[in-house]
């Protein structure tokens, strides 16, 4: 990923890059262990991971997250819906071919939201979805041109993403 962003340009000096395999590590130790300071308020950006993890490695690191992150840490982080039955999804558009190609690639999705109820999933680890876009919400901010209001791309229609607030741990209900 760092040659990746390197090839494009992307300056990344400023940026420590923490690998974790989700399943055997804790999250927070592994950032503590590279400068992370789990006291301060943080900004988390957690995209592209956990529909690739079992749902106990995701709730684990949700879990940790939310005892030892500092309260008012913002969780961005998106979500696929669970994909195990097709025909329940509000919007199919792209599941049944993506589904198909990461089964094919050997990384099937793992974990899904059911219904796409991203905010509920996520108060049970104390956090307060301050904004929740589904499919056609990232269509029309992101892939919308402002001019003419030409759609220039799709997303797949199961992709949700969150931005959420750690409660104060005395605010916790």
């Amino acid at each position: 990923k760092v040659s990746v962003l390197r090839k494009a340009g992307v300056k990344t000096d400023h940026v420590t890059f923490v690998g974790v395999d989700f399943s055997r590590e804790n999250l927070i130790d592994k950032l503590v262990a590279n400068g992370f300071d789990a006291s301060a308020p943080a900004m988390i950006l957690w995209e592209s991971v956990s529909m690739y993890l079992p749902e106990n490695a995701v709730t684990y690191a949700l879990d940790i997250i939310s005892k030892r992150c500092a309260p008012l840490s913002v969780l961005a982080m998106d979500f696929a819906e669970d994909l195990s039955d097709l025909s329940r999804l509000k919007n199919p558009y792209g599941a049944r071919c993506t589904k198909a190609y990461v089964i094919k690639k050997g990384e099937p999705f793992q974990f899904g939201v059911k219904d796409g109820k991203c905010s509920e999933f996520l108060r049970n680890f104390s956090f307060e979805t301050k904004q929740h876009l589904d499919s056609v919400d990232l269509e029309q901010r992101y892939l919308t041109s402002k001019i003419g209001h030409h759609r220039v791309s799709r997303v797949v229609g199961f992709i949700h993403a969150v931005e959420a607030v750690l409660k104060p741990h005395d605010d916790i209900s």
